[in-house]
């Protein structure tokens, strides 16, 4: 009976002879770069090599080269574990004892179909899978490899490269994207790479690439409208519906994909409920269902768009009566017309609404209705006051006056005291 069993070995050279060893681990399960154990202790071999042990059928042990990368030596040893337990399930066929290693493999091609197959299964946000796709595809584009366990770590560095060669994209008007967009091209690149990793990462290809290694993009402040631009939105405004809209978004923080799926029952007691919705084929983010309280104003102005829409559920349906998912382009109608430097985008209300409640609530709080599983998500949707402002100004003031009165003291006491 073969051995199940993979082990991971290093190769080493000393006193003229070769001889296989134990590696080195760290915390975490994490390799100590080309140390053995030798008679029970730690060694460093600048020469080692990593080889992953196991049992083909019939009993028979090989040893497989996996290089020196320690990385890449704990995902080959990974690998090469679910295929013997593939194996033990009659998964898929066993490999004959004189074959190469890694004759069985999985086409690029079937790899992709296979990934978003599954996404789709596991009813993952279709704008998710839909990022995922286009950089997936990129990836395709700029890999000529044609086999997934042939991608390494080269491939992703070559990503890279592909991805800052390629031309700007053009909007309708012919002009660049990236001309009329404050977005920091490396934020995409960034983007795309850990896209395709966490597509790698699906398939059990981990760690080729070190943190250091991604591309690098500048953290910008936090973009929200201030109380002036907030005022130049609504003056901006030419109708009930627009006006609605902002109130919608600025008082409750809302998603897009949450507001075009909120129907009047969602609004019960001062709150408005983020819940799942089988019958609209839909769910919140993350499935995070919450509570949003939401003030009396805006409550009333939802009951009264009620009575004038008798006959519908949805708060904002399309023309066709289903929920209208591009509630972006009323905002994008009235930053135009309010003119500015705005950026329109939803996430700026967001911002608006987190930046509004950070002088009154916990963080812990803003977390939950903005709906966030990680608080240092909630951390970037912070911004800080306006640094022009007179109360910055009063600030800075007192602060450094303050700590001129408390230098001068402390230069009295010490003079007297030499004195």
């Amino acid at each position: 009976m073969a051995n199940r069993n993979a082990t991971l070995y290093i190769r080493i050279t000393k006193n003229g002879k070769s001889s296989f060893c134990k590696p080195v681990y760290q915390s975490k399960g994490r390799l100590k770069p080309q140390y053995a154990m030798v008679a029970g202790e730690p060694e460093h071999h600048k020469e080692g090599v990593y080889y992953v042990r196991f049992g083909a059928d019939g009993g028979k042990q090989q040893f497989v080269l996996v290089g020196k990368d320690p990385f890449v030596a704990l995902d080959k040893l990974e690998e090469k574990k679910r295929w013997l337990r593939d194996r033990e399930r009659q998964v898929v066929p066993p490999t004959p004892v004189n074959s190469k290693p890694g004759t069985n493999k999985l086409s690029m091609d079937d790899a992709v179909e296979q990934y978003f197959t599954n996404l789709h299964s596991q009813g993952k946000d279709p704008k998710t899978v839909r990022a995922y796709k286009v950089a997936v595809e990129e990836f395709r584009k700029s890999c000529p490899k044609k086999f997934l366990s042939e991608i390494g770590r080269q491939d992703l560095i070559d990503f890279m490269g592909w991805l800052r060669k390629q031309p700007p994209k053009l909007r309708k008007d012919g002009t660049p994207r990236k001309a009329r967009c404050s977005g920091d091209p490396n934020r995409t690149y960034f983007n795309k790479v850990n896209d395709v990793v966490i597509f790698l990462s699906a398939h059990g290809i981990n760690r080729l690439l070190k943190k250091s290694e991604y591309p690098k993009f500048a953290e910008k402040p936090v973009v929200y409208y201030d109380a002036e631009q907030v005022k130049a939105l609504y003056a901006a405004t030419k109708n009930d519906e627009e006006r609605f809209t902002l109130d919608y978004f600025l008082k409750s923080g809302v998603r897009d994909g949450e507001a075009a799926h909120a129907e009047y029952s969602d609004v019960k007691s001062g709150f408005l409920n983020i819940v799942d919705k089988p019958h609209l084929k839909w769910h919140p983010k993350h499935w995070h269902i919450r509570r949003i309280p939401i003030p009396q104003d805006l409550i009333g102005a939802i009951a009264e768009r009620q009575r004038q829409n008798p006959g519908t559920k949805l708060i904002f349906p399309n023309g066709a009566g289903n929920p209208d998912e591009h509630l972006l382009r009323i905002v994008q109608r009235i930053a135009k017309r309010a003119g500015g430097t705005f950026h329109a985008d939803l996430h700026t209300f967001r911002r608006t609404y987190a930046t509004l409640f950070s002088g009154t609530a916990k963080i812990q709080t803003i977390q939950y209705l903005l709906g966030h599983k990680d608080i240092k998500t909630t951390m970037r949707y912070l911004g800080i006051a306006d640094l022009n402002s007179p109360e910055t100004r009063a600030a800075v003031e007192k602060t450094f006056s303050e700590f001129k009165n408390a230098q001068i003291a402390t230069a009295l006491v010490t003079s007297a005291a030499v004195m």
